[in-house]
C-alpha cells in the first residue's frame, strides 16, 4: 500500500488532511490455449482518495498564535497541558481564567485550543482602558473567531475583592495562575477560588514556581519575596511549601480524621502535580466524593497529639486567616 498526503490546515479546528490511497488487487489469470496452466497474480491498481480531519495539538496552536509565549520557548510547559486539557476540550459552554493576561494572543491560543468555550476571562494588572481594547485585539489578530467569548477584567490577584469578581462568573473548568508569581498570591488564589469557583473535576493549574526559591532580597513584579528550600524558608513565605503540606492531607479517611484541613477546599482535592515549575491541583468530581476510601478500616491508627500539633503548626504558617470571612 502506498500513502500519500498533502495537508490543508483549518486554522479553527484542524487540519483537512488529503490524500491518496492506493491498493493492488491480486487475481488468477495464466492461460495457453484456452487451458489454465498456474495462478499468477494479475496486478491492478485502484486510488482511492480521502479527506481527514486531525486537530492540532496544544502545542502546534501554540506556535501558530503565540509563538513568543515563554510558556513554550522558556518552560515547556505544553508537556504538561497536552495531557491536563485534553478531557475539558470538547466539553459544551466550557468556562476557563487565567490570571496574568499579558497579551490577548495568549487568551487567543485557549480559544482556539477548546472546542466550544463560552468564557475565556483574563485578569489583567494595572491595564488601562486602552491596554485592554489592545489585549482583544491581539486576540482577533490570532485567528480567534469566537472573541466574544473572551472577556478581559483589570485587576490584582492580591486583593479578595478582585478574586470576588472573578469568581461571581464562575464556576470554571479550569483556573491557571499565570500571575503576579509572588507566592502569597498562589496560596490566596487557591484558598479564594479553588473551593467555591471551580467545578467539580476541575483543574486548578499554577505556573512559575521557581519564585518561591529565589532569595531574599529579590523582587517579582515589585513585590520582595523571602524564599528558599526545605528548612530554610517558612511556608508563610513559600507557595511551594505550603502546597506539600497538603498532600498530609489526602489520606485523611484512611487516617479518620475526616476534619483534618490546612486551606479553604483542601477536603476537595483528589490529586496533586508537581512538574518542572509548574502544579496542578485536580478536584474531585461528585462521583469521586460518593465513592470516597473507607474510613479507617483498621481502627485508629493515628497518634491523635501528633495529628493536633501538626495541623496546628500547618495553619500557623497560613499567610492569612483563610478561615475567618473577616480577614
Amino acid at each position: 500500500m502506498n500513502i500519500s498526503n498533502e495537508g490543508s490546515v483549518n486554522a479553527k479546528r484542524g487540519w483537512n488532511v488529503k490524500g491518496k490511497i492506493t491498493t493492488l488487487l491480486f487475481g488468477v489469470a495464466c492461460y495457453i490455449q484456452g487451458k489454465q496452466l498456474v495462478a499468477l497474480p494479475s496486478l491492478m491498481t485502484t486510488t482511492v482518495e480521502y479527506t481527514q480531519h486531525v486537530r492540532p495539538t496544544f502545542k502546534e496552536i501554540l506556535e501558530a498564535s503565540n509563538p513568543q509565549s515563554d510558556k513554550l520557548w522558556r518552560h515547556h510547559y505544553e508537556r504538561y497541558y497536552e495531557r491536563w486539557l485534553a478531557s475539558y476540550r470538547d466539553i459544551d459552554n466550557f468556562r476557563m481564567v487565567e490570571i496574568g493576561a499579558k497579551e490577548g494572543a495568549s487568551l487567543g491560543v485557549w480559544a482556539k485550543y477548546f472546542t466550544n468555550p463560552s468564557l475565556i476571562l483574563g485578569l489583567a494588572y494595572g491595564a488601562s482602558m486602552d491596554d485592554l481594547e489592545k489585549v482583544k485585539s491581539d486576540a482577533l489578530k490570532a485567528g480567534v473567531l469566537n472573541a466574544g467569548s473572551l472577556l478581559i477584567m483589570e485587576g490584582d490577584q492580591g486583593s479578595k475583592e478582585v478574586l470576588k469578581k472573578i469568581c461571581e462568573k464562575g464556576p470554571y473548568h479550569i483556573i491557571v495562575d499565570d500571575g503576579s508569581h509572588y507566592p502569597p498570591h498562589m496560596v490566596l488564589g487557591f484558598a479564594e477560588l479553588f473551593r467555591d469557583c471551580l467545578v467539580p473535576g476541575g483543574l486548578y493549574v499554577i505556573e512559575d514556581l521557581e519564585t518561591n526559591y529565589w532569595k531574599k532580597g529579590k523582587k517579582i513584579y515589585g513585590y520582595p519575596v523571602s524564599g528558599g528550600i526545605g528548612k530554610t524558608v517558612s511556608a508563610k513565605d513559600s507557595a511551594v511549601e505550603k502546597f506539600k503540606q497538603l498532600i498530609d492531607v489526602l489520606p485523611r479517611y484512611q487516617l479518620n480524621v475526616e476534619d483534618f484541613t490546612i486551606l479553604p477546599g483542601d477536603e476537595l482535592i483528589c490529586s496533586i502535580e508537581f512538574g518542572m515549575n509548574i502544579m496542578a491541583f485536580h478536584k474531585c468530581t461528585e462521583q469521586h466524593l460518593f465513592d470516597r476510601p473507607e474510613t479507617a478500616p483498621f481502627g485508629s491508627v493515628l497518634n491523635i497529639t501528633m495529628y493536633e500539633e501538626h495541623i496546628k503548626e500547618a495553619r500557623s504558617t497560613n499567610a492569612r486567616d483563610f478561615f475567618n470571612s473577616a480577614y
